[in-house]
């Protein structure tokens, strides 16, 4: 499957795409039906995306085609190397992490501003101006968190050397719902 292929049905069913905006892709990318097979493609098209259930159906349609495992480490070894090189606002860069911290991946928050990005009293966004630069931002979130980067490139090593493996499978938390597990060596 390609990368855009793979990308558009994440966001699909990570809701950061409308069912009418999936479904007009689905009837415009002619290469879709090679890249799932004519049985999964013909099942996709069948699905009525006016009904409420119609992310559930694509899901289990689409789960077996997907190694989130793969997806998420690539994915998170990009936003690390944005951070790193200077490609994404920072700022912008801890939250997605964050998010990924909510998602399972709880050893990206083994620091504090990752950890607590978004919350009231103890996150970082309490020390930044909205005047402040790109710049400025990073030289007070290095302040703030002086273990950050060298943090980032020591997970992103782990992941690559396979020392954190992101496994794929999800599991029920009773308190936070479905996670996505990891193991460390």
């Amino acid at each position: 499957m390609n990368t855009n292929t793979r990308q558009l049905l994440l966001d699909y069913l990570d809701s950061k795409l409308s069912s009418s905006d999936f479904e007009t892709y689905l009837y415009s990318t002619q290469s879709l039906e090679s890249e799932l097979g004519q049985e999964t493609y013909l099942e996709l098209i069948s699905i009525n995306y006016k009904h409420k259930d119609c992310r559930s159906a694509v899901s289990k349609l689409i789960n077996p085609f997907l190694n989130y495992g793969e997806i998420h480490k690539s994915m998170i070894i990009n936003t690390i190397d944005d951070i790193l090189s200077k490609k994404v606002n920072i700022h912008n860069g801890l939250r997605e992490l964050n998010g990924w911290c909510w998602k399972g991946y709880t050893f990206l928050g083994k620091i504090e501003i990752i950890a607590n990005i978004g919350e009231a009293g103890r996150s970082v966004i309490h020390i930044l101006d909205d005047s402040d630069t790109e710049d400025e931002i990073r030289k007070k979130i290095e302040r703030y968190e002086p273990g950050l980067i060298p943090f980032l490139e020591n997970i992103k090593t782990r992941l690559l050397d396979e020392t954190i493996v992101l496994t794929g499978r999800k599991v029920q938390h009773h308190q936070l719902g479905t996670l996505f597990e990891f193991e460390q060596k």
